[in-house]
């Protein structure tokens, strides 16, 4: 999805360049295809926090809770398009993720998952 998008992007970019040679056009163009860049890495961070919260939901198991770093590492494993995750830690071995929180970003793009007793959330910014 994200390599069509681009491609599409650079299509237009070289559609508008070759219809004149002012090279603000090109720049149009170019800001154009940065962009559809961003806005597509944007959906995919949002869709991997998707995954991410169904998972830890379905992996919940009886007895424990949902921000148990066993549920939200194993929610965390192979999402598509390898994301970055930052914020799982659990610093005092109580086994629950301290803080309830973590990110997940694509290149520049990122999304929050907050985890609030048996609720979790998702926001398409940073934490």
């Amino acid at each position: 999805m994200r390599s069509r998008c681009f491609i599409l992007a650079i299509a237009t970019a070289a559609v508008v360049t070759a219809c004149g040679d002012d090279s603000s056009a090109s720049d149009k163009a170019r800001d154009a295809a940065g962009q559809v860049d961003s806005a597509v890495d944007a959906g995919l961070a949002r869709g991997q926090a998707e995954i991410f919260r169904q998972r830890a939901k379905d992996l919940v198991r009886q007895g424990e809770s949902l921000d148990s770093m066993s549920v939200l590492q194993e929610a965390a494993r192979d999402l598509p398009s390898n994301p970055t995750i930052t914020g799982l830690g659990d610093s005092n071995g109580d086994g629950r993720d301290d803080d309830g929180k973590l990110e997940i970003t694509i290149d520049k793009s990122h999304s929050c998952v907050s985890i609030s007793g048996s609720d979790i959330n998702v926001t398409s910014s940073s934490c």
